[in-house]
């Protein structure tokens, strides 16, 4: 009877002490989520966390929003300052296949409070559809530190573009999974009024955005993954129109930009995605380009020890269904060319057909300006077709046609370029998440 007595109540303790186990593990799961909630349908979990104290790499993740929304944003705002959403604004999600969320590296920020904020917004620029925020502390007890590259040298490039505000840590790793051997940072300027600013960043050597960028890097160099870092430009700017008073603030700038691609030790550093853009320069011509990119370069090594390059969109305007000149610059001392080359001039087939026509045509002239100039390397910078309706003018596919599309520019190009940066976390034509990835992950697992 005793020995009864003795195993129920050995069973009774495990149960309680089991029941114990599973409420602390709960409780203790709870503690570790904030719960963000607007005033009408936004829903979201910041985790991990305790109580509302944030450390390390957190992830933002919706659970329920508008039903019109578009576009999220994310902000963190000091405590002692007044919300302004281009100052404040740390990221952005532009597609929601998989799901609203973003992911934070809190090491990016000063400890301290920070009421931190979402936007749910049907499209950019228009007034938010809800806003939910919360007070937050930042709290870490180690600093970013500095990851060194790896070792190896490029002699193919294949990797995928991110943008500034979208890209991620998961999107680095997910490069390296889908045989990337590069990443390509990419960050927007607007060179409106002949200044040279960066969107949502106001602050003092542009020190918000080298940290987040910092952090990126990092996470790259751990995956074993080489960085290229890259201006583009962005869609709001206006483009410079006085040229002495552009280049007295361009300079100082470039220069800047190249002592942090040193002190990160860069791979490359492409100085303007399309310097021949009109977004860049209000009045694109040869003479201000060659000058350009001249005065740049050479301020660019004074700085920085690594390949330099720079990149174009219409050295040839045929390649868009126009009749046109073929532009060719002196570039003697870049050691690789950029080329965007977007299918253009329309929507539909014929745009495609007429696209894969002249592909060939467009790589020959940016490989007859390398060749002038004593450059081995052309890369495809840029290039894509969109899923979704967006302000570019380049054709809306679907998903099963985007991977059409990448399957045969590669077929066209991959022995006649020397490598890629696909759009992957970029605003315009992503293919992440989609089935174009495992396209391109085919092609870069076999181009050796």
């Amino acid at each position: 009877m005793k020995v009864k007595s003795l195993i129920v109540l050995i069973i009774l303790v495990c149960l309680l002490g089991g029941g114990i186990l599973v409420y602390k593990n709960i409780f203790q799961a709870k503690e570790r989520e904030i719960i963000l909630t607007g005033p009408k349908e936004l829903k979201a979990v910041i985790s991990p966390s305790v109580g509302n104290t944030l450390s390390g790499d957190i992830v933002i993740k919706l659970e329920t929003f508008p039903k019109e929304t578009g576009f999220i944003a994310f902000a963190l705002v000091p405590s002692k300052e007044q919300f302004d959403f281009n100052s404040h604004v740390v990221g952005m999600d532009i597609d929601a296949k998989n799901g609203w969320d973003f992911e934070l590296d809190t090491l990016t920020f000063e400890n301290g409070t920070y009421n931190l904020a979402i936007f749910s917004l049907k499209e950019p620029g228009q007034p938010p559809l809800e806003i939910a925020s919360t007070k937050v502390i930042i709290k870490n007890k180690e600093t970013m530190g500095f990851v060194p590259p790896p070792s190896n040298e490029i002699n193919y490039q294949k990797s995928f573009l991110l943008s500034e505000y979208t890209a991620t840590k998961s999107d680095i790793k997910r490069a390296k999974e889908l045989g990337a051997n590069m990443v390509t940072l990419a960050f927007n300027i607007d060179t409106s009024n002949n200044q040279v600013k960066i969107p949502f960043d106001p602050t003092e050597n542009f020190q918000k955005l080298k940290r987040k960028l910092s952090s990126l890097i990092n996470e790259a160099h751990r995956q074993g993954l080489q960085v290229e870092l890259r201006t583009i430009m962005s869609p709001q700017s206006t483009g410079a129109t006085d040229i002495e008073k552009f280049l007295s603030n361009l300079i100082p700038f470039m220069a800047d930009w190249a002592k942090f691609a040193q002190d990160h030790q860069i791979y490359s550093f492409t100085t303007f995605g399309e310097v021949d853009n009109n977004w860049f320069l209000k009045k694109v011509d040869p003479e201000t380009i060659e000058r350009i990119n001249k005065e740049v370069l050479a301020e660019v090594k004074k700085n920085y020890k690594g390949k330099v390059g720079v990149g174009f969109c219409c050295t040839y305007s045929k390649f868009y269904g126009l009749e046109g000149k073929e532009y060719q610059y002196d570039l003697t001392g870049y050691d690789y060319i950029a080329i965007s080359i977007y299918p253009g001039g329309g929507e539909g087939e014929e745009v495609l057909k007429r696209y894969f026509s002249v592909l060939e045509l467009i790589i020959s002239s940016a490989k007859n300006m390398a060749n002038k100039s004593g450059i081995d390397k052309v890369i495809i910078g840029e290039v894509g077709v969109a899923t979704f309706s967006t302000q570019f003018k380049i054709p809306v596919v679907s998903e099963e046609k985007e991977a059409e599309f990448y399957d045969k520019l590669f077929t066209a190009t991959n022995k006649i370029v020397n490598g890629y940066s696909i759009l992957y976390s970029f605003p315009m034509a992503s293919i992440k998440g989609k089935p174009a990835e495992e396209v391109v992950k085919e092609w870069y697992q076999k181009i050796p």
